[in-house]
């Protein structure tokens, strides 16, 4: 392995960031492959690297600002030493000097002390002992300003310290250097002594002949009797005398020229006043009003404490037509609509032209009042035309519309549009209201704004927003106000307000609503208003958030409610539910969009605004809304169970309506409730009470089931089965007393019985197989109660005993897996009541036998 680099020089020994540093020393690679590392104050220079001998290579300096070593690593020789350091500085640039980093010239180049010499710190200097500063070790500036606080290195510095020279130029130069340098610096300062006194050495003879060229001119004024100065003198006077006759004929001259041109000028400003009137005439038929103000502003200072009659008399000719003047701009400054700047350009006539009065601050008061104007007329003509259509039922809510004519007809709602162009009223106006205020008290109108007429402006400011928001919530929020208010009835007494008709044009409407409530407080925060300004907006479009929220609940359950016509009965099996219908699927759908428009609409607010979840006011008014539309559905669950329901269909039973009913209560608080709460949830709408609801499915289900049951075994009824036992039992005038024949079968009343249970467990079956127990049980304890009713008073022959033994032992058997304790306790009065003698036991076995031999099917079919 070669020997390991060592780095023993450099050249130059600081520079700026990009600096050409020749690099030297020993065992620096055999070639350019061989370099793979060059650090020069902790920062790898190797790309800019260039490989010149194994003494020397030549790099640029990298982004460092510290004094560190240079470090050449090779493959031959691994990383190697330095003997030597760089400084890396940071070079302050101007705009005119190339550097290799940049320089920030944001600011601004003045060309001041361009051409000033150069401080003399900026200056190098030799080294004044005379020895090499380059390479020397030096301590960094913290240790310097340990040993030197005060001092300076700089040797042209009033701060010169050389204690502080040495130890940053000569920190390791050796005593003898030091030494050798002192001698050198002595010898310096000697030699400049001995110049000074050799110059005068070399020109001693031109300084004696000034010298005596001095005294001899001292003698010959002192000889002289006359003064040196007198002809001289003499001579100036003699200048003088002929200049004043050269200049006199041109001064008269000038002078009568100068009169001439004063009554030039006189004359001129004469011939204006004159003209005047005529020049008034003229621009006021043009509409230039400018030059009309600044032609009899000119007027007045020019003459207005004139003493000619003549130039009086055409200055009142001129105040007669200013006072024309005046009153035209105070009437076009009072017709709006107009331009904003042509109204400041007429306040500020008015004001050039002295008008009585305070102009500008009563052209804010006739702004205030025209806005005002237009938008209670905006409320009035759309309250109007919706009056005439109060008898009426609206076409938005019962036609039937297509997607394009239901866009439209949202869109032609009165109240959408009242708000848009109310909307758009104070938007047009209330800007420019505002930023002529802000004018007058900046003294942008008028040189001196008075200072109490702002509060009289903020609340003008205030009474326009808040007029504004009292439209708004007349004809959307009529709740929110003071109905026993006197002033209720100027912001408009509206109709009922007529929802839309589906849940999809709700939140439409309701958008379009929000967008402009939004956009009037957008435009308000633009105009940096005050707060309690701002403040009544911000409050609006709060509270239609809120009602936006109800209203979308209560098309929800308007939705809900109309799901009772859509039934169509259409059965649809589930395994755990039964049969259902799609009703309890299209409820979820309803709900599930509803709680979309409500996240979207109302509770997630636009940028700047809180959600709605945020305040308990809205959280209790989500919770009471939501109530409302998730009970809605059971209530229309319950109206089924009505015989004389509107909807009824031949192709199901009032019985299996009611049971199918009952299934898609149960289906919808098992299935539908628990996807309708994960939905809430995802959407942030956790604080919906859904234990409630639960609640309310169940005892509908119940009811519902108590219905079904009722309707299949209530003796109040005819067509129930209980109450068809006694018809079938005394078919034929029969009578148990007069049974004299030996009996061979059960009775048809039984066969009847059977039969029927047998139909209901199949129809039950069919729509719901977990109730069929319960219901059979209920059928079975009420017709074994109807028969403990009508044989616990009747008396029996022998054979009719034997009869009826038969006939409830062979229900008692065909229907043991359903006998309850009470059905049990009925048979058993019963059949103590029938008193069978025992030789007509052997009658009722066989007969008994015979009939289960023949009812195996249907035995199969009782099975629990």
């Amino acid at each position: 392995m070669n020997p390991l680099p060592i780095v023993t020089g450099v050249s130059p020994i600081e520079g700026a960031p990009g600096t050409k540093v020749i690099i030297r020393g020993e065992n620096l690679g055999t070639g350019q492959k061989d370099l793979i590392g060059l650090t020069i104050c902790n920062h790898d220079c190797l790309l800019s690297a260039e490989w010149h001998s194994p003494n020397k290579l030549i790099a640029r300096s990298g982004p460092s600002y510290i004094t560190d070593a240079i470090i050449v690593t090779t493959k031959s020789g691994g990383r190697g030493t330095c003997t030597v350091q760089f400084k890396g500085i940071e070079e302050t640039s101007g705009p005119l000097k190339e550097s290799a980093v940049w320089v920030n010239d944001s600011g601004a180049v003045t060309m001041r002390g361009y051409l000033r010499p150069a401080k003399p710190s900026a200056l190098n200097y030799d080294d004044p002992l005379g020895l090499s500063m380059e390479g020397r070790e030096a301590l960094n500036t913290e240790e310097l300003d340990k040993i030197s606080p005060d001092g300076n290195s700089d040797i042209c510095s009033p701060e010169f310290s050389v204690v502080r020279f040495l130890m940053k130029h000569h920190y390791a130069t050796t005593f003898q250097d030091l030494k050798a340098g002192a001698a050198y610096l002595k010898r310096t300062v000697n030699s400049e002594r001995e110049g000074k006194i050799s110059f005068i050495k070399n020109n001693l003879g031109a300084i004696f002949d000034q010298l005596q060229t001095s005294v001899t001119l001292k003698s010959l004024i002192e000889v002289r009797d006359v003064p040196s100065t007198y002809n001289l003198e003499k001579q100036i006077e003699d200048v003088k005398k002929e200049s004043d006759s050269l200049f006199n004929k041109v001064l008269e001259r000038e002078k009568q020229a100068e009169e001439l041109r004063g009554t030039f000028k006189i004359a001129k400003n004469y011939k204006f006043l004159f003209d005047l009137p005529v020049t008034l005439d003229k621009n006021i038929k043009k509409g230039d009003y400018g030059s009309v103000v600044s032609d009899y502003a000119r007027a007045v200072s020019f003459y207005r404490d004139t003493k000619s009659n003549a130039l009086k008399r055409v200055l009142d000719t001129v105040e007669s037509q200013m006072i024309e003047v005046r009153n035209e701009l105070m009437f076009k400054l009072k017709q709006f609509p107009s331009n904003i700047e042509e109204q400041k350009n007429i306040i500020r006539h008015l004001v050039s032209l002295e008008y009585e009065g305070d102009v500008a601050f009563d052209f804010l008061l006739s702004f205030f009042d025209y806005i005002v104007k237009v938008m209670n007329r905006c409320m009035k003509e759309h309250l109007s035309r919706e009056q005439p259509d109060l008898n009426q039922a609206s076409n938005f809510l019962k036609t039937p519309l297509t997607e394009s004519h239901e866009f439209k007809q949202r869109n032609e709602v009165p109240r959408l549009i009242f708000l848009e162009e109310l909307t758009d009223v104070l938007s047009a106006t209330f800007p420019d209201f505002w930023r002529l205020g802000q004018s007058y008290f900046k003294g942008e109108l008028v040189s001196s704004p008075v200072a109490s007429n702002h509060p009289a402006f903020k609340r003008k400011v205030l009474d326009i927003i808040v007029i504004y928001n009292h439209l708004v919530r007349a004809a959307l929020l009529p709740r929110t106000l003071d109905s026993q208010s006197e002033h209720r009835e100027r912001f408009g007494l509206w109709p009922d307000f007529q929802k839309p008709r589906t849940l999809e044009l709700t939140s439409d409407w309701l958008v379009e609503c929000l967008k402009s409530l939004r956009s009037c407080r957008s435009f308000l925060e633009v105009l940096d208003l005050p707060k309690d300004v701002i403040q009544p907006a911000k409050k609006l479009v709060s509270d239609f958030r809120e009602f936006s929220l109800q209203l979308l609940f209560e098309s929800a359950v308007s939705e809900i409610r109309g799901l009772k016509k859509k039934e169509n009965w259409m059965v649809l099996y589930k395994d755990d539910a039964g049969g259902i219908t799609d009703l309890p699927f299209q409820f979820e759908q309803i709900v599930s969009k509803a709680f979309e428009k409500v996240v979207d609409v109302s509770i997630r607010g636009d940028e700047g605004e809180s959600s709605l979840l945020d305040e308990s006011l809205s959280t209790n008014g989500l919770r009471s809304s939501s109530r409302q539309a998730l009970f809605e559905f059971a209530f229309v669950l319950k109206s089924f169970y009505k015989r004389d329901s509107d909807n009824s269909c031949r192709r199901v039973t009032h019985e299996q309506r009611v049971l199918i009913s009952r299934n898609n209560c149960q289906y919808t608080r098992d299935t539908i409730l628990p996807l309708l709460q994960g939905k809430a949830t995802h959407l942030g709408l956790s604080s919906i009470n859904f234990d409630d609801a639960r609640d309310q499915y169940e005892a509908i289900s119940n009811m519902l089931y108590e219905c079904y049951l009722s309707s299949l075994c209530d003796p109040d009824r005819e067509d129930t089965l209980v109450n068809l036992i006694e018809p079938h039992m005394y078919a034929g005038n029969f009578n148990w007393s007069k049974c004299d024949l030996v009996p061979n079968d059960v009775s048809p009343y039984v066969n009847e019985i059977v039969l029927s249970v047998v139909q209901v467990i199949q129809d039950t079956y069919s729509l719901n197989k977990n109730v069929v127990p319960h219901v059979v049980e209920c059928i079975m304890e009420n017709v074994f109660h109807e028969m403990h009713r009508l044989m616990i008073d009747e008396k029996f022959s022998r054979l009719g005993a034997a009869q009826a033994t038969a006939d409830l032992s062979a229900m008692k058997t065909l229907f043991r897996p359903y006998l309850t304790e009470s059905a049990l306790r009925y048979f058993e009065g019963a059949a103590a009541k029938i008193q069978l003698e025992s030789r007509d036991q052997e009658i009722v076995d066989r007969i008994l036998r015979r009939y289960l031999n023949k009812s195996r099917v249907i035995q199969m079919c009782l099975q629990r």
